[in-house]
């Protein structure tokens, strides 16, 4: 289909949440806009009927590759993405204004969203929980060749499934520290964490993982340690071997989902000291007993180490699973419960399983070993973005946890649970916490005299410490440096230059992580 490349100006419109009388009277106006949907494409859309009380229950996704207007596949309706000057010429300017009542974001340039075609992805609550596809839309900007080193993530577990459909087999190795050496995963439990941190997108089958479609290709490893069995329960010894043998195999992460009760003679913890001593980041699971950690702990969750996250159990309406631990030695929450993964099977499979018929490749599970997924993919997905971005450019242990608590979601319900009281935004964590206010998009500077660029934080993190303010003329590629070292939230006042052009921009990049960088909407120079 050919591009559109004319059309640089889309609203995102958010439908939930709004009064039941504003939804009303919007909804006659939505129901024109998807009757017509399929001529502006186009092509026709598959958009299943919507009513009024639907819209309010849920955010659904409609996306659309902005640039060729392609329809993705989509499960439902809100978060609109399409072309304000179609819906202005189609409906008129009264229409416009019904529908801009409503909250809005401008972009300034053609938004591409990601695809998310695995067959069953739609039934993965947890990633518009926390805003997955915008990170997995930013991180497949930055992420365009393969790395020249991947990022190894290590699970210490019951081992995982390598021939799995939809986990990336070449690229997991495996281990034992049992007797027998038998990596194969005959309880699911570490393949169920597999399919949560790394299950491939886009590839027909099945769900997606945390780190996105950029977790293909060779940038993402796992390192399947088992330490688990059917005749072996977790024990400290065993996963202290299984923590020091996922280091030594050069684990970047790791992730313990499971508890001993007592560490005797704490070689769990002096593991993940060992693991510090290698910069490596270990995310924990806070337990499933429903209690405070605090006053009843739990190991390895409640060892105080600057490379640990602990991670309790949220639900799909963000407060706490019933069933998780909690207190003032765990950190964050993340979404734990009914989280659809990946499962082992027996046999050979030729093509996907249609998602109506009961597919033992794949089962919900529930606990605080999801929610330790979820963080761990989200740190992994952080290291692809940042190691594509600027390989020199390092991230310890404690920056990763302290990173991912500041960029969470804060909620009443979590803030006596945990210690940033929040839970896990990956949108937030990869898109960094920069914006520009200044110059406003469209608007028109006269060459030669003073403006001013704006910019600001919301919300500190060592990831953006100081920042570099530019001017950019994307027409001609010409970059003036405003100021560098400036505080993450300020203001820095300029002469316009000379040269006119329709294609300017405002450029915030943070010196500490390149990848996190915000950009003004386009602007005149005359």
């Amino acid at each position: 289909m050919a591009a559109h490349s004319d059309y640089d100006r889309y609203v995102i419109f958010r439908l939930a949440d709004r009064p039941a009388s504003d939804i009303s009277s919007a909804f006659s106006v939505i129901q024109k806009f998807l009757a017509d949907f399929d001529t502006i494409l186009g092509e026709p859309l598959d958009i299943p009927e919507l009513k009024p009380a639907e819209l309010r229950l849920r955010v659904f996704y409609l996306q659309s590759t902005i640039k060729d207007r392609a329809p993705y596949p989509a499960k439902g309706l809100v978060d609109w993405i399409y072309s304000k000057r179609d819906m202005v010429q189609r409906y008129g300017e009264s229409d416009e204004k019904s529908i801009t009542s409503f909250e809005y974001v401008t972009r300034n340039a053609p938004v591409e969203m990601t695809a998310v075609v695995d067959p069953r992805a739609g039934e993965q609550w947890a990633w518009d929980r926390i805003d997955a596809r915008r990170a997995w839309a930013r991180a497949s900007q930055v992420v365009t060749a393969p790395l020249a080193r991947p990022v190894k993530v290590g699970i210490v577990d019951s081992g995982v499934m390598k021939r799995h459909e939809d986990l990336p087999g070449a690229h997991i190795k495996r281990f034992s520290v049992l007797p027998g050496g038998n990596n194969e995963d005959a309880k699911g439990h570490g393949t169920m964490l597999a399919g949560t941190i790394a299950a491939i997108s886009g590839n027909q089958y099945g769900v997606v993982g945390a780190v996105g479609p950029v977790g293909t290709g060779g940038n993402l490893e796992l390192l399947a340690v088992k330490f688990i069995d059917g005749r072996t329960v977790p024990h400290a010894l065993n996963g202290a071997l299984g923590i020091i043998r996922a280091v030594l195999e050069g684990a970047e992460i790791i992730n313990l989902s499971w508890d001993v009760g007592i560490d005797a003679g704490r070689v769990i913890d002096t593991a993940i000291w060992f693991a510090g001593l290698f910069g490596c980041f270990v995310v924990i699971a806070a337990g499933n007993d429903g209690t405070n950690n605090t006053k009843y702990p739990t190991f390895p969750a409640c060892y105080v180490r600057s490379n640990v996250l602990s991670v309790l159990a949220t639900q799909e309406d963000d407060d706490k699973a019933y069933f998780s631990n909690f207190g003032t030695n765990v950190h964050m929450g993340a979404p734990g419960q009914r989280i659809l993964s990946t499962f082992p099977y027996h046999g050979a499979r030729n093509s996907p399983v249609p998602i109506d018929r009961f597919d033992p490749a794949y089962h919900k599970y529930s606990g605080t070993s999801a929610s330790a997924a979820h963080a761990t993919g989200a740190a992994a997905l952080l290291l692809i973005v940042s190691r594509a971005a600027d390989p020199t450019q390092k991230w310890t242990p404690r920056d990763l946890r302290d990173h991912l608590m500041a960029s969470s979601d804060r909620y009443d319900s979590l803030k006596k649970l945990c210690v940033c009281g929040g839970r896990l935004n990956l949108g937030r964590a990869l898109c960094g916490p920069l914006s520009v206010q200044k110059p406003l998009a469209a608007s028109v500077l006269q060459h030669g005299t003073a403006a001013t660029a704006q910019w600001r934080s919301d919300y500190a993190t060592p990831g953006v410490k100081k920042v570099k303010v530019s001017l950019v003329n994307r027409a001609n590629g010409h970059v003036t440096v405003l100021g560098a070292g400036q505080p993450t939230t300020g203001m820095i006042n300029f002469n316009v230059p000379n040269t006119p052009t329709n294609d300017a921009i405002i450029r915030v990049e943070s010196e500490q992580k390149s990848m996190f960088v915000a950009e003004s909407g386009r602007f005149q120079i005359i």
